[in-house]
């Protein structure tokens, strides 16, 4: 799956996810739920925007700061 497929699936799923909220329509529900689960089976060959690529995340429990390029290692 190409990296521009799989973020505009994303927007996509999350545009359906605030539609269902909206209407209560347990079949667009369902379908948001097999989009997403089927984008969760490509998420770790997706790389992350470069602009992210310079935050850091600390963690409360180890008190240990994470680059996020170490996360996708």
């Amino acid at each position: 799956m190409k990296v521009w497929e799989w973020y505009f699936l994303v927007v996509m799923a999350t545009a359906l996810l605030i539609i269902t909220f909206f209407t209560k329509n347990i079949y667009v529900a369902i379908g948001t739920l097999a989009l997403v689960l089927y984008l969760k089976r490509h998420s770790d060959n997706i790389p992350l925007p470069k602009q992210f690529n310079k935050f850091k995340i600390m963690s409360k429990k180890t008190d240990k700061i994470i680059e996020v390029d170490e996360r996708h290692k």
